[in-house]
């Protein structure tokens, strides 16, 4: 084994349904095992294409068609579910403590290790159909905060504007 991370994957577009699990990476493949034992990605590094560093604190990657996004920044989860999470997983079993560090410094060199090392090995090109979603990069971050603090005043002053309607 090449390298090994708990995290939290993303799926889809949204982040209320992320799973922790750990993250592997062998000489030939990438894979995640969520904390029950289940494996959701088990791909070799040929199908792999397309990894960038998402947002600093992790990374998205496409598996064929399919896209995945990892987030190494949570907290560290209780120690029960880590214990789960190290009962199901051979990989996670064998991670020391400073392997689940979530603080600021070690997420970020956790999320350029992981990409660096992605990059380097995924031999893999996409389908001609496949439209490859762009995603935020570290040195993009203001624009995902400014995004963020734009819907969040339009959806207040949205709240506003039917408040006065109705009470005014």
């Amino acid at each position: 084994m090449i390298l090994a991370r708990p995290c939290q994957h993303t799926p889809g577009r949204t982040t209320l349904s992320q799973h922790w699990g750990v993250l592997t990476l062998t000489p030939d493949r990438v894979g995640f095992v969520r904390d029950n034992g289940k494996h959701v990605l088990d791909a070799p590094l040929s199908d792999v294409h397309s990894v960038a560093n998402w947002l600093g604190r992790g990374l998205a990657l496409y598996a064929g068609t399919e896209r995945w996004k990892f987030d190494f920044s949570h907290e560290s989860p209780t120690d029960e579910l880590r214990a789960r999470t190290a009962a199901n997983s051979p990989a996670l079993a064998a991670l020391d403590a400073p392997s689940w560090s979530s603080s600021d410094a070690a997420v970020r060199i956790a999320a350029k290790t992981w990409t660096g090392e992605l990059q380097a090995r995924a031999t893999g090109s996409p389908p001609p159909t496949l439209r490859v979603r762009r995603v935020f990069g570290p040195e993009e971050r203001w624009k995902y905060i400014a995004l963020t603090l734009l819907v969040c005043t339009v959806v207040a002053a949205a709240i506003i504007g039917v408040m006065f309607f109705l009470f005014w």
